[in-house]
């Protein structure tokens, strides 16, 4: 989409809040806003999925039944990709370049969105 970051623009963030993730707070974080919502099963819209942290703690750790994490850097979706693939999780987590605007697919009402400007708090 805009192009390939260099490689420090994702692995300092990643030292601070955690593999995958491009803001502090990694895992916690995400439970933190989570709290109170059962995703069990649900399918999860993440908007600015960067490297893919947020999208595999909805996973892993909250039982979404599948997330589709969109983002307009390609360096963000290349390290999403890879940290997705190495958890085998490529059945229940999809990733997609997108630009600001209609979004790529069909809206569908039992997703739920996650806005990842949320997580560092400046949404």
């Amino acid at each position: 989409m805009v192009g390939h970051c260099p490689d420090n623009l994702i692995e300092i963030p990643e030292a601070i809040g955690g593999e995958g993730f491009l803001s502090p707070g990694g895992p916690d974080e995400v439970a933190r806003i989570i709290d109170g919502l059962n995703l069990r099963g649900r399918g999860v819209l993440d908007i600015g999925c960067g490297a893919g942290g947020v999208d595999l703690s909805l996973v892993r750790t909250h039982g979404a039944g599948c997330v589709t994490g969109i983002d307009l850097e390609d360096g963000g979706l290349e390290r999403a990709r890879e940290l997705v693939s190495k958890a085998g999780l490529s059945d229940r987590i999809g990733l997609a370049g997108a630009w600001p605007g209609p979004l790529p697919f069909p809206p569908r009402r039992e997703k739920r969105s996650w806005r990842a400007t949320s997580a560092s708090g400046k949404g």
